[in-house]
C-alpha cells in the first residue's frame, strides 16, 4: 500500500466533503421535518429513514448509468417511506 500524494489528497478532498454535507444536511431535514410533523417520534423516524436515503443519494452522484437511476429510484422511495411513516404517526397522535 503506497501513500497518497498531495494531488490525490486534494481529488479525494473535493470529491467526498460535498456528499459528507449534503448527507449531513439530508439527515438534519429528516429530523427537523419529522419532529415538525410528529413530535418527537417523528423526529426519530424521520432521521432513521433519512440515513438510507442519504447514502443512496451519495451512491446516485457517484454512479453513472442504470446504477445512477437505480439508486436515485431508492432514494426516491426510502423518503416515500420517511414521509409516510412520519405522517402515520402524526395521524396517530404522535407527540408534538
Amino acid at each position: 500500500m503506497r501513500e497518497l500524494t498531495y494531488e490525490e489528497m486534494e481529488q479525494v478532498d473535493g470529491g467526498v466533503a460535498p456528499v459528507v454535507v449534503a448527507a449531513g444536511i439530508t439527515i438534519a431535514g429528516g429530523v427537523m421535518g419529522g419532529y415538525q410533523t410528529g413530535g418527537w417520534q417523528g423526529a426519530v423516524v424521520g432521521g432513521t429513514l433519512a440515513v438510507p436515503a442519504a447514502i443512496f443519494g451519495g451512491a446516485a452522484v457517484a454512479a453513472y448509468g442504470a446504477g445512477r437511476a437505480m439508486f436515485s429510484a431508492y432514494t426516491v422511495g426510502t423518503m416515500w417511506l420517511q414521509n409516510r411513516a412520519v405522517n402515520n404517526i402524526a395521524s396517530a397522535g404522535g407527540d408534538s
